[in-house]
């Protein structure tokens, strides 16, 4: 079982950059949905990290996945939006283009934040 969001809130987060410099972050918050395929258990989340540093917030995307016949869960992969906000509306802006369904998936989802 993954450990609940208040035991992991007292692990610091620590990022290593390609540099070798090495920052310490605070987990704040998260919000997860679970799925389930035949290869496996899945937790999707969003995490609002803190710098210890520079005090600055930081959002992750990152899922644990636990495979079939096991009771570990593992941590599978992160990304980590700490580009400047600018390149993100272009990144998406580009994507919507690019694909009309991510931006109508993305529609969807902000319909439901006052449903």
């Amino acid at each position: 079982m993954i450990p609940p969001l208040e035991v992991r809130k007292r692990r610091p987060v620590r990022f290593v950059y390609p540099n070798g410099h090495e920052e310490l972050l605070d987990l704040g918050d998260e919000v997860g949905v679970d799925a389930s395929y035949s290869y496996g258990e899945y937790r999707f989340l969003f995490q609002w990290l803190e710098s210890r540093s520079s005090g600055g917030p930081v959002i992750r995307a990152a899922y644990y996945r636990k495979p079939p016949d096991s009771e570990r869960w593992y941590f599978a992969s992160q990304f980590t939006l700490t580009a400047e906000r600018k390149h993100w509306v272009e990144l998406l802006a580009r994507a919507f283009k690019k694909d009309p369904a991510i931006k109508s998936e993305i529609e969807e989802a902000v319909s439901r934040i006052d449903a």
